[in-house]
C-alpha cells in the first residue's frame, strides 16, 4: 500500500509542476493579445490546419510581435494544428 501511495504522490507532484508551468505560460501575454492571436489563427487556418510560415508571420505581425511559442500554445489550445514546420518551433 505504501508503494501505491508513493506512486500517487509522485504523480500528483508531476501534475502540479505541469500546472504551474502552464500558469506561467499564460502570464506571458495580455488577454487582448491572446484574443488577437486566436482571431488571426482562426482566420488563417483552413480545416483546422495552418502552415508553419503562416504561424510565424502571425507571431511577427504588426500589433502582436509575440514569440512563435505563444502562437503555438494558443493554436494547440484552440485545436489548430501547425503543419509543414520549417524550424521545429511548433
Amino acid at each position: 500500500m505504501s508503494e501505491k501511495n508513493t506512486a500517487l504522490s509522485t504523480e500528483k507532484n508531476s501534475l502540479d509542476k505541469v500546472s504551474n508551468n502552464l500558469s506561467k505560460l499564460n502570464e506571458g501575454v495580455s488577454k487582448s493579445k491572446r484574443m488577437l492571436i486566436e482571431k488571426r489563427l482562426r482566420s488563417a487556418a483552413k480545416n483546422g490546419r495552418l502552415k508553419c510560415a503562416d504561424a510565424l508571420a502571425i507571431a511577427d505581425s504588426p500589433g502582436l510581435n509575440v514569440s512563435s511559442r505563444e502562437v503555438g500554445k494558443v493554436a494547440n489550445e484552440i485545436g489548430i494544428r501547425i503543419m509543414a514546420c520549417q524550424l521545429g518551433c511548433f
